[in-house]
């Protein structure tokens, strides 16, 4: 039930001024090139996006290995990355918790508090209102932008039963076999 960030260029400008910033600022934009299926021009549409709304943007385009010794060196700056995360919200959530191993964003006190009831929780419709408030703290808070979710394309011969494609990419074979 929240509504996606529509482009508004106009907005953009406008909240850049209130902010302090009326002639934009400078910044650095890495991503990676040849990860994923059109990474590079992903990278360079949103770089053109932030150059439209008057800030100039410096491209770091960096292959694989660049790019991961870059982040884990922590210099990598803002950057665009291409992730397949589960598709269960309380997973993803783990992501933005105060002290998490592979915390992201931290995000308020509130929804470190809500993350731990939510854990807590065994009834479906509570825990699906405690996801619901979370998610509104992350559309408040926009700890991060999404871009796309690509569609995925799978072949597979006649003989083959059980396969059933998951919205996170991952290839389960648990319940997949060969007919003869």
């Amino acid at each position: 039930e929240i509504d996606p960030f529509a482009y508004d260029p106009v907005k953009a400008r406008a909240l850049l001024t209130s902010a302090g910033y009326p002639n934009g600022f400078r910044m650095t934009l890495a991503y990676t090139v040849g990860r994923y299926p059109k990474d590079q021009e992903l990278g360079e549409v949103v770089a053109s996006y932030l150059e439209a709304v008057g800030i100039t943007v410096e491209q770091r385009p960096l292959e694989w290995g660049g790019f991961q010794a870059a982040r884990n060196a922590g210099t990598i700056g803002t950057h665009q990355w291409g992730l397949l995360t589960s598709p269960t919200s309380y997973s993803n959530f783990t992501y933005y918790i105060t002290g998490a191993r592979y915390q992201w964003h931290q995000m308020t006190l509130e929804f470190d508090r809500l993350f731990y009831v939510l854990e807590q929780e065994i009834d479906d419709a509570a825990r699906g209102l405690l996801a619901q408030q979370m998610s509104r703290i992350m559309h408040e808070e926009v700890p991060l932008i999404f871009l796309v979710a690509p569609d995925d394309v799978y072949g597979a011969s006649n003989k083959l039963v059980g396969f059933t494609p998951r919205p996170d990419q991952m290839l389960w074979f648990y319940d997949v076999d060969l007919l003869p």
